[in-house]
């Protein structure tokens, strides 16, 4: 699934990340960026029930393959990103802010 990003956030994570992380490896350079909102702007094949232009928002973690956006695959600080269908989290269309809502993301449990 590819998703034009609407909105992200440059937060503690991203900027740890570039600076290092004790006991993890980043390759550089990455793209940072652990929370996004956005829409669709393409489908992968074989992906059923999203379509184009569906707005969404992308839990930076993949709990199926692993790795973490923005850290050990390419996040969000950018035009469009890359996630996995069972990433994304379609945004109601009651919510009709330019700029969705935040999720609880690690970085606001790690806060919290």
């Amino acid at each position: 699934m590819i998703v034009a990003v609407k909105a992200s956030s440059l937060n503690y994570h991203d900027v740890f990340t570039r600076r290092g992380m004790p006991g993890i490896k980043v390759p550089m350079p990455a793209i940072m960026g652990l929370d996004v909102a956005g829409e669709i702007a393409e489908v992968g094949p074989g992906v059923s029930g999203w379509k184009r232009g569906d707005r969404v928002l992308v839990d930076p973690i993949n709990r199926v393959e692993g790795g973490l956006m923005g850290e050990t695959v390419h996040g969000g600080l950018a035009e469009l990103c890359k996630a996995r269908a069972h990433q994304l989290i379609k945004i109601p269309m009651a919510c009709r802010s330019p700029t969705p809502p935040r999720f609880p993301s690690p970085t606001a449990q790690r806060c919290a």
